[in-house]
């Protein structure tokens, strides 16, 4: 236990006080006097001092002991680290699957109805992102086709031929997620696939069952990863684009994938991975003094393991508190909707990084893995009214999600 320091009516205190009063009243008896039978109108010293013992024995702890933690731990996440000074060089890799279909046309509750089965689910996705909008009457006519196997040599055809040249997507998904009864709409299984095919010794180190078609996922954005499990949920969308799908299922990847390899596999204390820390700071004078042991414990957590994190892992977590306080900076992609109806739009991507260590984790890596975090940086750093603080935080965030997810990713196969 600690001593106890300063701060009025606290048991360090009171117990000088006591002394004090024991010194000039050894008989203990003090003020208006004691009943020694019933111990009743006492203001005595003994049994003041008994219960100042009772209280520090109990683990009390001042205000101005915890005061003390915030401002260490505050002190110790807000001190500039070093400055990596990487950004992005060259000409970016093109995404590996492109994001950008219309969900202000193209959304669920548009499209929907369209989609009866995953066939048909397919063959919304395709029109989707080649931007047909009169997807009522071509949605038939392309199904019928393709389960002909006859593409045709109209307009329709460059539609039908993508599916057809789709169809070995899924039963390689497959074998490649030891599900043999996976089904999926094509145009998804093909990105999946095309992901793992362009990082190739990439699947094999993944410690986690991938789980398509799950209802696990519906109200948490689509995607969830389950550490207890180690299982990854994906939901079933039917309509959604094969490049919203595959980020979502990337995005849970980088959370057992890059935050736990970042943090060495130390699950983040929340109070640190909600930047609460800094909550707690602004609001300490509010606190109430019922909070303050639970406070103090929470602290003390936090700066353990913020003294046992890598110096890397400290750079990112400095870049996301950076970041978080200027979202409007951080990358949001449009991942279009989960099947409760929660839009998974720019903006709300853009605020769910910024609410959690973690999420930004997952999205920066997914960000980097995909393709899309390299011109967004370069577009940032080159932009004269982006303040200082931002290039700086995005350069150091580059350089640690540069070295580290490319180690996880391994090798790449250009395609």
């Amino acid at each position: 236990m600690q001593p106890h320091q300063g701060g009025e009516g606290v048991p360090g205190d009171r117990l000088d006080e006591l002394f004090a009063d024991l010194a000039e009243n050894p008989t203990g008896v003090v003020g208006r006097g004691f009943d020694e039978d019933s111990g009743e109108g006492s203001d005595g010293s003994m049994s003041d001092l008994d219960a100042a013992f009772a209280e520090l024995s109990a683990g009390g702890v001042s205000r101005g002991e915890v005061r003390d933690q915030v401002d260490r731990v505050f002190t110790a996440i807000t001190t500039p680290g070093a400055q990596l000074g990487s950004e992005p060089r060259g000409r970016g890799p093109r995404p590996i699957v492109e994001h950008n279909a219309r969900f202000d046309v193209f959304g669920p509750g548009r499209v929907q109805h369209l989609a009866l089965d995953t066939t048909s689910g397919g063959v919304v996705q395709v029109l989707v992102v080649r931007g047909d909008e009169q997807l009522a009457g071509l949605v038939p006519v392309v199904r019928e086709r393709f389960l002909a196997g006859q593409a045709g040599a109209d307009r329709h055809a460059e539609a039908v031929t993508e599916l057809l040249n789709a169809r070995q997507a899924l039963p390689t998904l497959r074998t490649l997620v030891g599900t043999p009864t996976l089904d999926i709409p094509l145009p998804q299984a093909a990105a999946v696939v095309k992901f793992f095919a362009r990082y190739p010794d990439f699947l094999a180190t993944l410690p986690c069952k991938l789980v398509f078609a799950s209802r696990e996922a519906n109200g948490r954005g689509g995607g969830v990863y389950k550490p207890a499990e180690q299982e990854i949920h994906i939901s079933q969308m039917l309509v959604t684009p094969p490049g919203a799908f595959l980020r979502l299922l990337v995005h849970e990847i980088g959370h057992p994938m890059f935050e736990l390899a970042l943090l060495d596999h130390r699950p983040m204390p929340v109070m640190l991975a909600t930047d609460d820390v800094t909550e707690l700071r602004d609001r300490f004078d509010r606190l109430d003094d019922s909070g303050l042991t639970k406070a103090s414990e929470s602290l003390a957590e936090c700066q353990a393991y913020w003294n046992q994190m890598s110096s890397h892992a400290k750079t990112f977590y400095r870049s996301w508190r950076t970041l978080r306080r200027a979202d409007q900076y951080l990358l949001g992609l449009d991942l279009w909707e989960d099947p409760n109806g929660h839009r998974l739009s720019p903006r709300q991507r853009q605020a769910y990084q910024a609410e959690k260590f973690g999420e930004f984790c997952a999205e920066t890596f997914m960000q980097y893995a995909m393709g899309d975090l390299h011109g967004h940086v370069m577009k940032l750093l080159a932009d004269p009214t982006v303040p200082a603080g931002v290039k700086s935080a995005w350069r150091n965030a580059w350089s640690v999600v540069e070295e580290l997810a490319e180690r996880i990713l391994g090798r790449t196969e250009q395609g």
